[in-house]
């Protein structure tokens, strides 16, 4: 989950580890562990793994604390004991926001990812804010794109034009907190649009309006974002991923190794 964060997040969008506060909670079984420091220690290590020349082989479990201060990283750690939302019988969730939001709106820059163990495997759950369930292994394309016909097609065509091969493929969808936000905001400039509308007196001048329109087209479009997560075989370089760039309707690209 460390190298999956730093890879898609801070990697692929420029945003540096330091500055940012970091909370692991530990849900289900693994909220009545005492002794969690390897999983401190994991977590370090692949929030480093892949901006590091040693390639987070120098973390281990008594240095781990000194190597994420070193860095400036400032992980807090907590136990959900009573946690009525653990739907696993082992989760961890990774949260990082901004140590000091110069906005004031920390909860919009807020980070999120969570995963749960079934048997001895690992899945992700929550990926930002969308609803996943992937194996994280291998080389990953992640794409954040409007949920649109076609776009599955295309991005297909891109990668198989460079020789790559799909081992799997999910869409991942807005989370149900993320949907009420939007469709909240929808509804606040549909309010908005109307009250205008109430207001203004008298012919309207050409283009005046105009933004509030696009506006409310924009929030309409939002509500189909969603994440193509894949799992793919092959060398993926930087021309696979700026051409993945350039199609229509992709929002970002992030290219993750594990």
């Amino acid at each position: 989950m460390g190298s999956l964060y730093t890879q898609h997040f801070a990697s692929s969008r420029g945003s540096p580890l330091g500055g940012r506060r970091f909370e692991l909670s530990y849900h289900g079984e693994l909220a009545g562990i005492s002794n969690t420091r390897p999983l401190f220690a994991a977590l370090v290590k692949g929030l480093v793994s892949s901006i590091s020349d040693a390639g987070g082989r120098d973390v281990n479990i008594v240095n781990a604390t000194l190597i994420a201060k070193e860095r400036g990283i400032a992980i807090d750690e907590r136990h959900a004991r009573d946690d009525s939302q653990a739907h696993h019988a082992s989760a961890v969730t990774l949260r990082s926001i901004p140590a000091s939001p110069s906005d004031g709106k920390e909860a919009e820059q807020e980070k999120v990812i969570e995963g749960y163990v079934s048997g001895n495997s690992i899945f992700i759950s929550k990926l930002d804010k969308f609803t996943a369930n992937f194996h994280p292994e291998g080389t990953l394309l992640v794409l954040h794109n409007y949920d649109e016909p076609g776009k599955i097609g295309n991005v297909g065509m891109v990668v198989g034009r460079h020789g790559i091969n799909i081992r799997f493929m999910q869409v991942a969808g807005l989370g149900r907190e993320a949907r009420e936000k939007i469709e909240a905001a929808s509804s606040s400039s549909s309010a908005s649009e109307a009250k205008v509308g109430e207001v203004v007196d008298g012919p309207v001048e050409e283009g005046q309006g105009q933004e509030s329109g696009s506006g409310l087209e924009e929030s309409q479009r939002i509500t189909t974002e969603a994440l193509m997560i894949l799992g793919v075989d092959g060398e993926v370089t930087s021309e696979v991923l700026e051409e993945l760039r350039k199609a229509e309707g992709i929002l970002d690209v992030s290219l993750v190794r594990l």
